[in-house]
């Protein structure tokens, strides 16, 4: 028996935040105790496979290399060594016990694998019966060469038994108290990709055959929870995120686990692009109060606990020989509601709640028994200790929402990184914000409505632009046009020269609104008339760069779930930058060899000249996104959807109309492109992994000549 000897605990404790990053977090639990066969007085565990707490808190373990069942008092000291059993009236025995429960009346269930049965025995080791293989006349369920052991077993409040065993993808055997075999549940389900789908359409008979062999996945182990109901683990899972790994069934066998979370239910997760990729492989499932439940990794020796709704609450474990950490854990429980017991190839470690853990659990306690401000202040503690909690942040503006406090409500959503909480506050808060100013909002629209109406009667358009200078322009810049023509170019003054640069690119821009609505005579003008100047296509550019930058940091926190902290300007700026510019490049070397009519020139002004509705549209529709719930983020995407179908009609249109193509020459043209793109952008990325390999090389070749020097 081994004492922890310092407050330290040997492994790290972290969560995820939004994005799936790793954050540090508080202690959840520290390790006090191991207990293990020597401290016993049986002998070393020899691939012990389970472990169960009774009614009363006493511990089995399921010593499956020793044929044996151990019994330990509350206070895990040895009880009883159930290494025989009379049935029958003579000595039976285990073979490889497995998988081990106890009802709530105190029987032992006994997953007896390599007996094929389930045996049940008294606290004390006493026979009471014994369930052995399942029959069934329907000889879909139950084949005649089928093979029965039985792995893990568990019993609901009702007496039915729940068995997983071995080679069976039909789900989860399930019989009745007197050891009836009633069918099977939770069924794993096979769901074939859009590549299995499309090679499924195309193979012979004899392919699609071999094709359907492909099984669902196994379950390894599952827990009863204080509901009776099932949470159940898939074995052998390398998932990603949209893959079910942990299962919550009713006594139908239908999943019902809440999975409103952001991330899956996967334990330790690795982001590869937007999918998340499972890193644990878990092997036992512990359902606990509240609606919380623990799984167990058996590849990285952790324990990760979650809420109800699949939020990830702490983390703790790892695979080591010191006391904390474990060889091969294999089963989870818990004692007293209170400490979390895993076992391993060793025995048994206790692990103690932390201050921290057990306020989590009693605000969740608080919430669900309607104490809704209690868990509110618990809630706060919480953040205190650990002010990175998303989930703290969330239940705390729950409660907020309850109250009517619809700011600290949003505030707080906010902070937990909650979008669809945060919608439903901002609802509200709208709602209110409508009816308590309803006759100025009235009055604001009357007058709006009054102005589209009056305003061109009174020409309101026409004296604006005047005002500011634009209704004069063209007339101004066709005299200071004459006047330039009619002087010597170096005797021209810089300041007429400055206000005729000026008028000319307002000229222009004002001309991109034009281009936009009638394409065809508005390409065609800026290649002919010159209407398109390089300053306003380079302006233009240089807009989309920013309206770019503002829609990826300014749009409503409803609908943006970037970390608007770490975006970067100058990788935005690239984004845009780099494919315009092999846009033009590509669209000029293709055109070129094709007969094209256009130059460089043109076709940079002709695209910068397409990009237009991408600024006239996001960069309102960024600003409105903070006036509009969640259920009409679709306006938002639509008009997004819009900005870049009319640019990209517009690039078509200009690539036609510049090099005076066809409409079919124009898409193959507008293929190739594309392809070149590709292309170069392959090689780019070639000609940089080359660079950074041969760089790397050379500063090894000179750190090492340094280090013999």
């Amino acid at each position: 028996m081994v004492k922890l000897a310092s407050a330290a605990a040997p492994y790290e404790s972290y969560l995820f935040n939004f994005w799936g990053e790793r954050v540090p977090a508080p202690q959840a639990y520290f390790p006090s105790l191991l207990v293990d066969g020597q401290a016993l007085g049986v002998g070393a565990l020899r691939r012990p496979q389970d472990l169960a707490v009774g009614p009363d808190q006493k511990v089995f373990i399921a010593d499956s290399g020793n044929n044996r069942i151990i019994r330990l008092s509350a206070e895990l000291e040895l009880e009883l060594e159930i290494t025989t059993f009379i049935n029958n009236g003579s000595d039976d025995t285990f073979r490889n016990p497995s998988g081990i429960a106890v009802s709530d009346i105190g029987e032992v269930y006994i997953a007896d694998t390599d007996n094929a049965r389930i045996v049940v025995l008294d606290a004390d080791g006493n026979l009471l019966r014994i369930i052995g293989q399942p029959e069934s006349s329907d000889r879909a369920l139950i084949k005649d060469d089928y093979i029965y052991r039985p792995l893990k077993i568990e019993v609901d409040p009702l007496g039915r038994v729940y068995v997983i065993a071995a080679n069976v993808y039909e789900g989860i055997f399930q019989f009745d108290k007197e050891g009836k075999f009633l069918g099977f549940i939770g069924a794993p389900r096979v769901t074939p990709s859009a590549v299995d789908v499309f090679w499924m359409r195309l193979a012979s008979d004899e392919q699609r055959a071999q094709l359907q062999l492909f099984l669902p996945i196994e379950y390894a182990n599952f827990g009863i929870n204080e509901d009776g109901m099932l949470y159940a683990v898939l074995r052998d899972t390398a998932a990603d995120g949209n893959e079910e790994i942990v299962k919550l069934l009713n006594p139908a066998g239908k999943d019902i686990m809440r999975r409103v979370s952001q991330l899956p239910i996967i334990g330790d997760v690795e982001i590869t692009g937007s999918s998340f990729i499972a890193q644990s492989s878990f092997v036992d499932v512990l359902g606990r109060k509240n609606g919380v439940f623990s799984v167990l990794d058996g590849a990285k020796g952790r324990v990760f606990t979650y809420d109800r709704n699949g939020d990830l609450l702490y983390v703790f474990g790892g695979i080591g020989d010191v006391l904390g950490r474990f060889r091969n854990p294999v089963a989870l429980a818990e004692l007293d509601g209170n400490r979390l017991v895993v076992l391993d190839n060793r025995g048994i470690t206790v692990f103690e709640p932390t201050a921290y853990t057990q306020a989590i659990h009693q605000a969740i306690d608080f919430y669900d028994r309607g104490y809704y401000f209690d868990a509110a202040e618990v809630w706060q503690d919480v953040l205190n200790q650990n002010p990175g909690f998303e989930i703290a942040y969330n239940w705390i503006a729950t409660t907020a929402l309850l109250e009517q406090d619809y700011d600290k409500a949003m505030r707080f959503y906010q902070l937990g990184q909650n979008r669809t909480g945060y919608s439903d506050a901002f609802s509200a808060h709208r709602q209110k914000f409508v009816g308590d100013n309803i006759a100025w909002i009235m009055t604001g629209v009357f007058a709006v409505f009054i102005f589209l109406f009056i305003g061109p009667k009174l020409k309101l358009g026409k004296r604006f632009s005047k005002f500011i200078g634009l209704a004069d322009n063209p007339k101004a810049l066709a005299e200071l046009s004459a006047q330039m023509e009619s002087m010597p170019e170096n005797s021209i003054p810089h300041a007429v020269k400055r206000e005729y640069s000026f008028r000319k690119l307002v000229d222009s821009l004002l001309y991109s609104l034009h281009v936009i609505f009638h394409p065809f005579d508005g390409f065609w003008d800026l290649k002919h008339e010159k209407r398109g100047t390089t300053a306003a296509a380079n302006t233009l550019l240089v807009m989309t760069v920013l309206a770019y930058v503002f829609m990826r940091q300014y749009t409503a926190f409803t609908f943006n779930t970037l970390d608007v902290t770490e975006v970067n300007l100058f990788v935005d700026a690239t984004s845009i930058l780099v494919p315009f510019l092999l846009w033009v490049g590509v669209n000029w070397a293709f055109t070129t060899l094709m007969e094209g009519k256009g130059t460089l020139k043109e076709i940079f002004i002709m695209s910068a000249y397409a990009l237009t509705p991408v600024i006239i549209l996001n960069i309102p529709s960024t600003a409105v996104s903070h006036f509009l719930i969640e259920g009409e983020g679709s306006l938002l995407t639509l008009v997004r959807v819009i900005s870049v179908a009319w640019t990209v009609m517009l690039l078509l249109i200009g690539t036609m109309t510049l090099h005076e193509y066809t409409m079919g020459k124009t898409i193959i043209t507008a293929i190739l492109i594309i392809c070149g793109i590709a292309a170069a952008l392959f090689v780019g990325l070639l000609f940089t992994s080359v660079v950074d390999h041969v760089s790397r090389f050379i500063i090894t070749i000179l750190t090492e000549i340094n280090y013999r020097l």
